[in-house]
């Protein structure tokens, strides 16, 4: 039997994948914006319009009630995180003057500490804003019952952040710490991190409407 010997060149054994571009910044500010006209505009609860809310003044917290030590650990960690995304204003710990308070308590009594509560949420936040949308005072409640310490760390920051002024959730990443079905995640996304700083570059003031904070983000497609 005759055997056929085919020379083929090197480059049809070993072809080398194309390099994936990495993102530039204008991509990841573009998708940025994308989230943020998701969860950025308007209220879960309650009616106000659909226009920015964020701080305009540093946030003071103060924790009440009686959080555990990993919950303790896990508010300074956040508070951190939270700094290095928001650029001028400042979030501290505080024991009194606070602006922003954090109760640890249990779920049945969340209607007494904040009349507005929606039952059944093992976290909830309000916050007070002004006429231009700039956030004056909030009020974050988490269970320190009925949630396990895991959830409890994912409810800290997911609480935190969204009385920042991303005040609602999403279906569209279920790695994001604003994922709308209920999940244990412990950290910031990249996407969740991007979109808070986004919310607090100064070009974007509170009471702009969604089409004038695009306008300043256009998409790169």
């Amino acid at each position: 039997m005759a055997l056929l010997a085919i020379a083929l060149p090197a480059a049809a054994f070993f072809r080398p994948a194309a390099p994936v571009p990495e993102d530039t910044e204008s991509d990841r500010q573009a998708g940025a914006m994308e989230y943020l006209s998701e969860i950025g505009f308007g209220v879960e609860y309650g009616s106000a319009a659909p226009v920015l809310h964020k701080w305009t003044q540093d946030v003071r917290i103060k924790v009440h009630g009686s959080p555990t030590e990993v919950d303790q650990q896990t508010i300074e960690q956040v508070v951190a995180e939270l700094n290095s995304m928001v650029g001028e204003i400042n979030l501290e710990l505080v024991d009194d003057a606070a602006n922003l308070d954090v109760y640890f308590s249990p779920e049945y009594q969340f209607s007494d500490i904040e009349p507005t509560y929606v039952p059944t949420n093992l976290g909830f936040f309000r916050v007070w804003f002004d006429g231009e949308g700039g956030i004056q005072q909030g009020r974050v409640l988490i269970a320190s019952d009925g949630a396990t310490q895991v959830e409890r760390i994912h409810l800290i920051h997911e609480e935190l952040a969204q009385s920042l002024g991303l005040f609602k959730d999403s279906w569209e990443h279920s790695d994001s710490i604003f994922y709308e079905g209920w999940t244990t995640t412990d950290r910031y996304s990249p996407l969740d991190e991007a979109t808070i700083r986004l919310l607090y570059q100064p070009q974007l003031e509170p009471g702009m409407n969604r089409n004038q904070a695009r306008s300043l983000y256009p998409p790169t497609y």
